[in-house]
């Protein structure tokens, strides 16, 4: 036998011997399954999973015949853009039947199960479990807000509500206190929230401002609401998330002589702190509950500038009362932290400042604006993550001006917030 017959034999042999190895790791025909191991893998900056996390999920996709996982022999880290796994295929005796380099991808594309190229690569062998999903973050934030500028507390409330008489006058939107919880997972965020504001106005009873003890006369609303919000993902990749809102809420206002979180609250942090008069507040509005459901879409941008991290977030939502009134809200707000600089992260950055804006139309009603900025910065204690901030607002809305009236022209103040945020990482 010559040596071009012998050479083609040969190469006939080879390619058949390696039809039924293949055969046999790929279906486990005639002996025991191949073993498929991580020979090596290699990690930049690719979050959320660990380079582990990452070959263990890739190769249990595989396993299971998904071919959303890309990648071919010769990838390295620049084109793949995130971890590399070598994957090698081996026989019960240990030799080395295929070796195929994977770039993982996003890791939600991952998990989708839907075909992500033509020449993805299946790879034989034992399924490992998969990765556990990351624990749920869990935020607590309470604030609070007065007319009363904060840099000069201890400046008591006097006057009749003129301009330049008074730091604070009580007129208008005029003290508020809000407690919310949000739990934050992959899929995306669900939220609890309690609102308590306070509307003031001065008034007169038989011509008189004062009543026999000299307490001035107010009238005071208080306005409570209680929200609850869902945040569905719908999609994250390349910076952007979007997102399906939906929120249903119950307000109760109440312009009643006493009620204890308007009437009552306010006198007693006046008696307690020295810092205003105790009103005689007096019956004016009878107490109302509406409900409210809302539903619409947000969308997230978010990036680095340098090592500087913004993110902007705008949000639209259409729903309807029982009161029957349909109501249409935008919402909008960019911020912009300090991210990597002096060695921390965007998640705990030294500073970070958020300007805010939303419009609210309600039929029947005047649109409602609120806008505003937020000042906060960051520190760690221990597993806690803790944000303190200030802020300051203008709200120009119905019950704004309507309790505003006879004091600014009925126009609105600046108003100021202060608060701390709680955050489980």
């Amino acid at each position: 036998m010559g040596k071009t017959t012998l050479s083609i034999v040969m190469t006939i042999g080879l390619l058949v011997t390696g039809v039924l190895v293949r055969a046999q790791v790929t279906t486990g025909w005639g002996v025991a399954p191949a073993r498929t191991v991580v020979q090596e893998f290699s990690i930049d900056d690719f979050q959320p999973m660990t380079a582990t996390q990452a070959a263990e999920l890739a190769i249990k996709k595989i396993d299971d015949g998904n071919r959303a996982v890309g990648g071919v022999a010769g990838l390295n880290k620049e084109e793949c853009g995130g971890p590399q796994v070598l994957v090698t295929r081996m026989t019960p005796s240990g030799a080395v039947t295929e070796s195929v380099a994977i770039c993982m991808l996003n890791p939600e594309d991952l998990r989708s199960g839907e075909p992500i190229a033509e020449n993805s690569t299946i790879v034989g062998g034992p399924g490992l479990k998969l990765p556990k999903k990351s624990e749920p973050k869990i935020t607590w934030e309470f604030s609070t807000g007065n007319d009363a500028n904060p840099l000069k507390l201890g400046t008591k409330v006097h006057g009749d509500g003129q301009p330049g008489q008074a730091l604070s006058d009580d007129v208008g939107r005029t003290f508020d206190i809000a407690v919310s919880r949000r739990k934050t997972t992959e899929e995306g965020y669900s939220e609890v929230r309690v609102d308590s504001n306070n509307f003031g106005q001065r008034t007169t009873v038989d011509g008189a401002s004062k009543d026999a003890e000299g307490r001035p006369y107010m009238k005071l609303l208080n306005v409570t609401s209680l929200t609850l919000a869902e945040g569905t993902k719908l999609r994250s990749a390349d910076g952007v998330t979007d997102l399906r809102i939906v929120e249903g809420s119950v307000e109760i206002s109440t312009g009643k002589g006493k009620s204890p979180l308007g009437t009552e609250l306010q006198n007693w942090f006046h008696e307690t702190t020295k810092t205003g008069p105790v009103y005689h507040h007096v019956d004016h509005e009878k107490t109302k509950v509406v409900a409210t459901l809302k539903g619409g879409l947000s969308r997230v941008i978010e990036g680095d500038l340098g090592a500087f991290r913004c993110k902007l977030t705008g949000t639209g939502l259409v729903g309807i009362g029982t009161d029957g009134k349909p109501v249409l809200e935008g919402r909008a707000n960019a911020s912009i932290n300090t991210g990597r600089l002096g060695g921390r992260s965007a998640e705990n950055p030294w500073l970070q400042l958020d300007a805010y804006r939303t419009h609210l139309i309600k039929q029947g009603d005047r649109p409602e604006e609120k806008y505003g900025v937020r000042v906060s910065t960051s520190m760690e204690v221990g597993p806690v993550r803790v944000r303190p901030f200030f802020s300051v607002s203008r709200y120009d809305g119905p019950r704004d001006r309507k309790y505003a009236q006879g004091s600014r022209g009925g126009r609105g103040e600046n108003y100021y917030g202060v608060g701390i945020m709680a955050e489980w990482k």
